[in-house]
């Protein structure tokens, strides 16, 4: 009988064990907390019984030592069957404790694992929501850095369309100069121009000063 109580203590010793597991895992819920409470009552419970047991056994003892040979058979064979009857109860209880600690176990695991894909889809957002603001930054720059070469390239257009408007327009002013140039040879002296021909060759005209101190246009053949 010693031998299975000191089996039963250590059973005990284990369950306690496993009680101190399962209350310092962090964030117990409620379900979890009254499980554990259950486990206590259960523990406590069960040492009371090993006492009982102890203080039965040294009653039984007593009695078989003070009775006949008749009455302690029928003493132990008493002794026998209550001691079954507890052993049954610490089983049933032992049992009913490992149920409760696997409950508790499974639904930790089924929570961290909970936070962990809770973690990871919050990871995934936080990335996606990064590269999308990363990307609306460089389309942001980029289509800043276009605005700025277009900005250049429209002035330097509009530069250089100056320019050729300002030389064509010299060009005309130029060429209106040579042709009233022009008109106003072709009214003092029709040779000057230097179309008629004669056997020599072209007209020559020639600057000679006059009476009067002027200029006048003198040809020769």
């Amino acid at each position: 009988m010693e031998k299975r109580i000191q089996r039963l203590e250590e059973e005990n010793h284990r369950l306690n064990q496993a009680l101190a597991a399962a209350k310092e895992h962090p964030k117990l819920t409620v379900k979890r907390g009254e499980k554990i409470d259950k486990l206590k009552e259960k523990k406590a419970a069960l040492k009371r019984k090993v006492a009982l047991l102890r203080q039965k056994e040294k009653s039984l003892q007593k009695e078989v030592n003070r009775a006949g040979q008749d009455g302690y058979a029928k003493e132990m064979a008493n002794m026998l069957k209550r001691y079954y009857e507890m052993e049954e109860q610490f089983g049933q209880m032992k049992r009913e404790m490992a149920k409760d600690l696997k409950e508790i176990h499974a639904e930790n695991e089924q929570k961290i694992q909970s936070q962990v894909q809770e973690r990871l889809a919050e990871n995934k957002t936080e990335i996606q929501k990064e590269l999308e603001r990363r990307f609306e930054d460089n389309e942001t720059n980029i289509q800043g850095h276009g605005k700025e070469i277009q900005q250049q390239l429209d002035e330097r257009f509009a530069e250089n369309e100056t320019k050729l408007q300002t030389q064509k327009n010299n060009l005309l002013h130029l060429s209106n100069s040579i042709e009233t140039m022009q008109k106003k040879l072709v009214e003092l002296y029709p040779v000057v121009l230097g179309t008629t021909f004669n056997e020599q060759g072209y007209f020559t005209t020639l600057m000679v000063r006059t009476p009067d101190h002027s200029f006048g246009l003198r040809y020769c053949e």
